[in-house]
């Protein structure tokens, strides 16, 4: 992931976990209310590279998590639904930042993906 998307997460990265869990609690309000730690973590894993993946406390959620949306919810459902409100919330702030920065998203995009 480029430095710079992952710097402009960091920078959001309270505003980007508000936002999904108000999002996802609108579909899902009986989600259980550990989950902002949960998205915290998620978040690190996604942005903080230098952690490694067996260290990482993300994965002691997993289990728990992948239980409650199997009993809970229709499991590809839930994460279909919850794996696109992060990116479109994901690109609506890297969207905000450009315009904020005056960049031309199409270039803001493009170092994202090269």
């Amino acid at each position: 992931m480029n430095n710079e998307y992952v710097s402009i997460m960091l920078s959001h990265k309270a505003t980007l976990s508000k936002r999904w869990s108000r999002e996802v609690r609108e579909i899902y309000p009986d989600l259980p209310l550990d989950s902002d730690e949960n998205i915290d973590n998620y978040l690190d894993y996604i942005m903080k590279l230098e952690i490694l993946a067996d260290d990482h406390p993300i994965f002691n959620s997993i289990p728990k998590w992948s239980k409650i949306s199997l009993d809970r919810y229709n499991y590809i459902e839930y994460i279909l639904i919850t794996t696109n409100i992060w990116r479109k919330i994901i690109l609506e702030t890297v969207e905000m930042v450009a315009i904020e920065n005056q960049i031309d998203i199409y270039q803001l995009i493009k170092k994202v993906h090269i």
